[in-house]
């Protein structure tokens, strides 16, 4: 009798792939506005840049490694939506401003700002 296959995924947790996701597109923008840097640009396309960085980052290690962020508990829900508006409004301001002085690669941060907000409302139980 061959031995009993064991799924390598036990689970599949929506807000978890919207966080992946998420994570994803702002990386995207992250890297877009460093890509700006050799330019000399203004100081809000490398601050932005930054920002996503950050807010990826924190995702990819809520996603895979989440004991390192237990600690935050309650906090990281709060955090999370709070990023996520955050990054929707400064989403639509680098993509509808006139200049580019507050940042490129709007419409990524947007969708990883919504993205976010969707995970993060479905973790707390807001959206079902």
């Amino acid at each position: 009798m061959p031995p009993k296959r064991v799924p390598t995924v036990k689970k599949v947790d929506l807000a978890e792939i919207l966080m992946i996701v998420s994570g994803l597109f702002l990386l995207d923008g992250a890297f877009g506005n460093f890509s700006w840097i050799a330019d000399g640009v203004p100081a809000g396309i490398v601050v932005l840049g930054i920002v996503c960085l950050v807010g990826a980052l924190l995702l990819f290690m809520d996603v895979i490694m989440p004991a390192l962020l237990k600690q935050l508990g309650e906090i990281k829900d709060i955090l999370m939506l709070v990023l996520a508006l955050l990054f929707i409004v400064w989403g639509l301001i680098a993509t509808f401003a006139d200049t580019f002085k507050y940042g490129v690669y709007g419409p990524e941060i947007f969708t990883g700002g919504f993205a976010l907000l969707a995970a993060g409302a479905l973790r707390m139980g807001i959206l079902k």
